[in-house]
């Protein structure tokens, strides 16, 4: 075995500065408070390799499953390999600087075995305590006669048996803290309001209730669904009126301070509100889950609704998947025997369906799984893909692109990644005429919404940014585009994607817009954005936050949007941020048809490798009785 110095990994360039900056400093810190321990190559290399992990998106560097592999870097050295398991234990625990949890360190060592920076140890532990404490909790004063009217009115009889989120309501109804996941089409939305209306039916008083998203766009989604479905539902026009159709971000709800430490509501100035729903929390990082519950009143109820399956967020966590984690074995909801009896009590019916574990941890009865998706059915090629990718069945995934489709739902394989092929040129250009010939712009952002390309990288041959600009001339060329449009900073026809969020103006990251003469003064042009009322709004391009043009744009940016087809783009050669994960998450942004771009080897390697992150939150949750 090879153990690489510090200075070596740097001169190599295979780790980032700020990862050595990071060891050095740490380094410094063990010579200036205990002179008379010396430096070892083990502990700088450990810390190097924590910060590289974190910023990889993992909470923790895990020690058993990395110890004698070869250096996790993204270009490792040749013969460069971590340590042996009891060396790397042994030179941690020499060190003053890695403490074990509970005491004030910087590098905390949990169960001799998983490496934390501290702020993000601590970060896991009060998200693991908060939500073991609402699961202990119970609500006071079900009225079980009401539940079963409210529920039986709310959810006709179905031939779907049994009915998911008839189910998911009556869980989420008995317990302060519910995780509500499932795959797209599969009801997720529809499930959380006639659950609003099941709660505010049960309350004595009003609720004061919050409806988040990570993002702005993902926030506004949610704000069409519910303000579409509400209407419908089998409830008084006073409950009707008590869901609110108002949503926010994360950050704006826990009231984002500018160069301050904290949000406005925090541990010590709790958020006034009674019940909290958070949409699309796959996107949900550690840090941000952490601060929001500890924001919460003990006495507040926390929903939250997902894909368990989606991409994790762009930062450090996968806090989702660490709490659906009883799903690995396909998704079945295996509830305890008491509460399977339970539910059967209150549904009146006898479900016949297996039990979970009677002495598993109080998380197996706060996870339900939505499993039909109205969407994507049995006989759905995108549906039949997604299954296979999810499933890590590379061959079958193959066959099935490989298979001709018919019907509504299309699927179209161009076994390689040259975006100059005629079909795929003839693609992109029929995918973006109908909003470049739209009479207005209303007209122009639901066209516009009917086609996307979806990248796996920004930057590269086949990233975002060269993928923006092909698009661009292949426009021009077929006389789609003025010629001379792209020399201008905003031209007729340029779609827009909002990266940065502008509360003052109402316009969030992942916003998109499309520039437009103003029907008033043809000459000037303005920049067009759909409200979530589905009202225009419009701003000269110059008051804008800071954007980007948006024919293409990454998978991660394309979380909890939905396009009637799709292409999607992958490398020419396989990359680490490849993975089943990103395959699906794109695959399923398509309603109606789907086109891939990408090699049969890549796209093989990318379905057997899973995106999974190191953290002991998993652990924390489900092994706590």
């Amino acid at each position: 075995m090879s153990l690489y110095s510090l200075e070596s990994l740097f001169a190599d360039a295979v780790l980032d500065a700020l990862d050595v900056r990071f060891a050095q400093f740490l380094a410094n810190l063990q010579r200036a408070q205990a002179p008379d321990k010396p430096v070892t190559p083990v502990l700088l290399l450990s810390a190097a390799l924590v910060s590289c992990w974190t910023r990889r998106g993992h909470i923790c560097l895990d020690l058993v499953a990395l110890a004698e592999q070869p250096l996790p870097l993204e270009i490792p050295p040749q013969n460069g390999r971590c340590p042996a398991l009891a060396d790397w234990q042994a030179a941690l625990h020499d060190s003053p600087l890695v403490q074990p949890p509970g005491a004030y360190a910087p590098l905390i060592l949990a169960d001799n075995q998983r490496l934390y920076l501290h702020r993000y140890w601590a970060y896991e532990q009060a998200l693991s305590q908060h939500i073991v404490a609402r699961l202990a909790q119970g609500v006071e004063d079900l009225d079980e006669t009401a539940l079963q009217d409210s529920v039986q009115r709310l959810f006709p009889a179905t031939a779907t048996q049994p009915d998911w989120q008839k189910i998911a309501v009556l869980i989420a109804a008995q317990q302060k803290f519910c995780v509500i996941s499932g795959g797209p089409g599969t009801g997720k939305t529809t499930t959380v309001v006639k659950l609003l209306a099941v709660l505010l039916e049960q309350a004595p008083k009003p609720l004061r209730i919050a409806l988040l998203a990570p993002t702005g766009k993902a926030a506004m989604r949610l704000q069409e669904a519910l303000t579409r479905q509400k209407q419908s539902l089998p409830c008084s026009a006073a409950i009707k009126q008590s869901i609110p159709e108002e949503t926010a971000t994360i950050h704006r709800f826990l009231g984002y301070q500018p160069n301050a430490l904290h949000f406005r509501f925090n541990a010590s100035n709790l958020a006034p509100v009674d019940l909290v729903v958070v949409d699309e929390a796959s996107m949900v990082d550690l840090a941000l889950m952490s601060k929001l519950l500890q924001a919460l009143p003990a006495r507040a109820r926390l929903i939250l609704l997902g894909d368990k399956d989606q991409l994790s967020s762009v930062e450090a966590g996968a806090v989702l998947g660490d709490l659906c984690a009883h799903s690995a074995t396909g998704g079945d909801n295996r509830f305890s025997p008491a509460c399977w009896q339970r539910l059967e009590r209150l549904l009146g019916q006898t479900l016949g369906l297996p039990a979970g574990d009677a002495a598993a941890p109080p998380m197996q009865n706060a996870v339900v799984v939505l499993q039909h998706s109205y969407r994507f059915g049995n006989d759905s090629p995108i549906g039949q893909l997604a299954r296979a990718i999810n499933a890590g069945k590379a061959a079958h995934a193959l066959r099935l692109l490989h298979t001709p489709t018919v019907g509504q739902q299309r699927i179209l394989w161009f076994n390689h990644a040259d975006p100059y092929d005629a079909a795929v040129i003839e693609l992109i250009i029929q995918g973006f005429t109908a909003y470049l010939h739209a009479a207005d712009a209303q007209q122009a952002l639901e066209h516009f919404d009917q086609f996307r390309v979806l990248c796996a990288h920004r930057q590269g041959e086949l990233g975002v940014v060269k993928l923006n600009q092909l698009i661009e001339k292949l426009l021009i060329h077929a006389g789609k585009l003025p010629a001379g449009g792209r020399r201008a900073r905003w031209y007729v026809g340029q779609p827009l994607m909002i990266t940065q969020n502008d509360y003052n103006l109402r316009l969030f990251n992942g916003d998109i817009g499309i520039v437009l003469p103003d029907p008033q003064q043809s000459q000037r042009r303005l920049a067009f954005f759909r409200t979530a009322e589905q009202q225009i709004r419009s701003f000269l391009p110059t008051r804008l936050p800071q954007h980007e043009t948006a024919y293409a744009m990454t998978i991660h940016k394309s979380q909890g949007s939905e396009f009637e087809q799709v292409l999607l783009v992958l490398p020419d050669s396989f990359s680490p941020v490849l993975s089943r994960e990103l395959l699906y998450t794109g695959l399923t942004r398509a309603k109606q048809s789907v086109a891939v771009l990408a090699g049969a080897a890549v796209l093989s390697e990318s379905i057997q490798r899973r995106a999974l992150r190191s953290s002991g939150l998993r652990q924390s949750i489900w092994q706590t009785l």
